[in-house]
């Protein structure tokens, strides 16, 4: 987790013969999961120390009534119960699990990561009064969806139960890593919320796969005692013996079989990850190729944030898109956008005579996003990052293909005519790079981009400016690609009078310096 609280590695589960396990495969590789992504959250000292010091469920609950006690002799009355549901759910939650983590710690004590993560959760969602009852709630109903701890002695170890038993620590990590995750992003989880239409984090889907699950586990454990009586009663009786040898036999050549395969399939996943490695790799080379010959003092994505934010950092806390009211507006179109032709958003945004708060929100959607695991191309342009340079419509065309190839590497492979050097470098004007833009994003799924301050574009060689080229191709692009291209636009000056009431385009206007907020009639 920090360079001293790190947890180990999850070494593979290995049978007397020397092969991995094929039944707690997936078990393990998301333990290996969980562990790469709790090491790369962003995280304090002190929480990196508390999530690591954890040893066992007995150990976090005994930690979460220490800090419930601390919380309960500082926090004001209203708020008592409520930590204090807080802290007896996920109590009962650690104690419903505690028998499923203990099957899989033996083989490496990594497994019980889960309960590093649960007293994480309750660390930072009490410390912020947030969603405290909801949760309660939540972990209280997942508390019984799940077997009893004493549940997994009554079972008959068989390979199809094992499966089962994995498939519920596989919910319950992907679960607690989840929430962990989502504690982290902290104000920009408000953020987050109001782009993602419907929320990511619907955890209410983990209470109906664990049901499954374990619905599946009883029927197997009924099934095996009733094999088991069926066994007793004819070893009893000895009427089967033949069938009995016969059974020994073909278990010792499935045994050899199942060795054979599992052996064949760590050789065939190694091959497969080996050439995943070298094919990725060389799409890096090749996109970074590419970039340096279509645009070589472009910054990199991460640059280009850093720099926006420095230009725009000199606001007062109420200008912040925190607390100018930008939030409900932004959240209603993201929902609305996803179901109708309104894919296009304008924000119009003015400071009184300071600096605008346009650019500080786009570059708190980069982020917000960027730190979540999910299925999104995100592309962003930031025209005045540059003092004095001016962004044309043509390099504004380049620069998105760039950020694109930045995140998706791979279109280098998939599209090699159209994405080489000789085929950019001979795409020189406006209309030859759109048509190779065009090509790119309609062969992606889910994309957002973001343009910031497009008021500050310049003019082509054709004396139109930058938004007239752009914005009626952008608005035709999205209204052929049914809601999966999503484009948000600031600016300190309102959308052009021609586009206004453009059925694909929504708009909003707000100046903090005199106040109210104007916005269409659809948001």
């Amino acid at each position: 987790m920090g360079d001293s609280t790190q947890l180990n590695s999850v070494q593979p589960v290995v049978t007397e013969k020397g092969y991995k396990a094929c039944v707690f495969e997936k078990a393990f590789e998301a333990c290996i999961r969980v562990n790469s992504s709790l090491y790369n959250l962003d995280l304090s000292p002190a929480d990196r120390t508390l999530i690591a010091e954890i040893n066992g469920f007995t150990h976090v609950k005994e930690k979460i009534r220490e800090l419930e006690q601390e919380i309960l002799g500082r926090e004001k009355a209203k708020y008592s119960q409520q930590v204090s549901d807080f802290a007896n759910s996920l109590c009962e939650f650690a104690t419903r699990i505690s028998g499923l983590v203990e099957i899989f710690v033996p083989q490496s004590p990594e497994y019980a990561i889960p309960f590093n993560c649960i007293m994480f959760i309750f660390k930072t969602v009490v410390a912020k009064n947030e969603k405290q009852a909801t949760l309660s709630d939540f972990f209280m109903k997942l508390s019984h969806s799940l077997p009893l701890a004493d549940f997994y002695s009554q079972v008959v170890p068989t390979d199809d139960m094992k499966q089962a038993v994995a498939s519920i620590y596989m919910e319950v990590i992907d679960l607690v890593e989840r929430a962990t995750a989502y504690c982290c992003l902290g104000t920009l989880r408000k953020l987050s919320d109001a782009i993602l239409q419907p929320i990511e984090y619907r955890f209410e889907i983990y209470i109906s796969n664990i049901e499954s699950s374990k619905q599946k586990m009883i029927e197997l454990r009924d099934a095996a005692q009733v094999a088991r009586q069926a066994d007793m009663h004819y070893t009893l009786d000895n009427t089967h013996q033949a069938l009995g040898e016969f059974r020994q036999e073909l278990n010792v050549s499935m045994t050899q079989m199942d060795s054979s395969i599992a052996n064949l399939y760590k050789d065939m996943k190694t091959v497969k990850e080996k050439t995943e490695q070298l094919w990725y790799f060389e799409s890096i080379l090749h996109v970074n190729h590419l970039i340096e010959s279509l645009l070589p003092d472009t910054p990199t994505s991460s640059e280009e944030i850093i720099m926006a934010r420095n230009r725009h950092s000199n606001l007062s806390q109420k200008d912040r898109w925190e607390n100018n009211g930008i939030l409900q507006p932004l959240s209603i179109w993201s929902a609305a956008s996803t179901t109708s032709d309104t894919s296009v958003l304008w924000i119009g945004g003015q400071t009184g005579q300071k600096d605008t708060w346009v650019t500080e929100l786009s570059v708190d959607i980069v982020q917000a996003l960027r730190c979540q695991d999910i299925n999104m191309t995100l592309a962003h342009i930031f025209f005045d990052i540059i003092p004095g340079k001016v962004t044309t419509a043509t390099d504004f065309i380049k620069l998105v293909i760039v950020r694109i190839i930045e995140q998706r590497p791979e279109l280098i492979m998939e599209l090699p005519r159209l994405l080489n050097t000789r085929s950019l470098r001979q795409s020189s004007n406006f209309l030859a790079c759109w048509g190779i833009f065009e090509q790119i994003v309609m062969r992606l799924d889910t994309t957002l981009l973001i343009l910031d301050r497009i008021d500050v574009s310049g003019q082509s060689t054709t004396d139109s400016s930058t938004i007239e080229l752009i914005l009626p191709r952008l608005l035709d692009v999205v209204s052929r690609m049914a809601g999966k291209l999503r484009i948000v636009i600031t600016s300190t000056k309102k959308p052009p009078i021609a586009y206004k009431r453009h059925p694909n385009l929504s708009s909003l206007w707000l100046d903090t310096g005199i106040r109210p907020m104007k916005r269409d009639d659809r948001l």
